[in-house]
């Protein structure tokens, strides 16, 4: 999720991309400016007067709606350019809250965002092929009790669609929202 702030998994994302870490943390910054209500500038941030100074489109000052907007916080549009392999619009998403879904994330997001090695993530893709992890201690006990994941930012839900049905006793019609 975009909009959170401090946001663990972006600044992890990152810094498999980027080994500057003042210009990792200039990003982060200049998006928490972008997307907080104030016009105090974070110590790396950019705020109104540099958006000016630099000919951008002032921040909104609230969430993104989209991972698109990116592209309008100050310094991200030159560093996505530069990082064609970072994919935002796979990986990233509006949501407010960071919460990674470890049985439907990309493969390939798998060793750039958990604590674990490319070799773990491969097994961790494998096993969830054939059965999804129902939960944490699941997850931690296919990794040996080495899984350091916090609760509150991972998920565990076993797929990465749904459909509910509505049948109305009224008209007897079904509708199906997917």
């Amino acid at each position: 999720g975009l909009n959170t702030n401090p946001n663990y998994h972006l600044g992890r994302l990152i810094k498999a991309f980027e080994s500057d870490g003042l210009r990792r943390e200039a990003l982060l910054h200049a998006l928490y400016d972008y997307i907080d209500i104030n016009d105090r500038a974070h110590l790396n941030g950019k705020e109104a007067p540099a958006y000016r100074v630099a000919g951008l489109p002032l921040p909104t000052n609230d969430h993104l709606k989209s991972p698109a907007e990116l592209h309008r916080v100050y310094g991200w549009s030159d560093w996505l350019r530069e990082h064609p392999d970072f994919k935002a619009g796979d990986w990233l998403g509006a949501g407010w809250r960071s919460r990674l879904n470890v049985n439907t994330m990309p493969e390939d997001l798998i060793s750039l965002v958990l604590p674990v090695t490319s070799v773990e993530a491969e097994a961790i893709a494998a096993q969830r092929r054939v059965k999804p992890f129902r939960g944490y201690s699941d997850f931690s006990l296919f990794l040996n009790n080495r899984a350091s994941l916090a609760d509150n930012y991972y998920g565990f839900i076993p797929s990465d669609h749904f459909r509910i049905r509505i049948f109305s006793t009224k008209n007897h019609k079904l509708s199906t929202i997917s």
